[in-house]
């Protein structure tokens, strides 16, 4: 494991998931729009990472390691329940948004078109 840095980038584990799913570097890259080639360096830059390897590679295709056979299924839970709470929250932050602008709109916030404090400095004079 790389000194200072607790987790990998994540683009490498999702690369890792996505090998490990398709058993193919081209299919996971297909999978999620990046060249083979791409897959291949997030795969060696998290193998660096870990000090150790996380696939055999053959001409037949992709098997995983015994690290990655043992590892996949919580990655993949990880990688899951990372997107179900960013999901979330973004849901949430829209509301919240929509919310925000129908209040800043609003006649009692003093922010709604027309209002004096929205008004050139021309039209707040003329105005008061």
């Amino acid at each position: 494991m790389k000194q200072g840095s607790r987790l990998p980038p994540l683009q490498t584990l999702r690369a890792m998931a996505a090998v490990a799913r398709t058993r193919s570097f081209t299919k996971a890259g297909e999978e999620l729009g990046l060249t083979q080639t791409a897959i291949s360096h997030q795969i060696a830059q998290l193998e660096a990472w870990l000090g150790t390897p996380l696939f055999v590679r053959s001409r037949k295709g992709v098997e995983l390691t015994v690290l990655a056979d043992k590892a996949i299924p919580d990655i993949v839970a990880a990688l899951s329940a990372l997107e179900a709470v960013l999901e979330t929250r973004a849901r949430a932050s829209g509301a919240n948004s929509s919310a925000s602008r129908r209040h800043r709109n609003s006649p009692a916030s003093g922010c709604s078109r027309g209002s004096a404090a929205s008004a050139s400095p021309t039209q707040r004079s003329t105005s008061a």
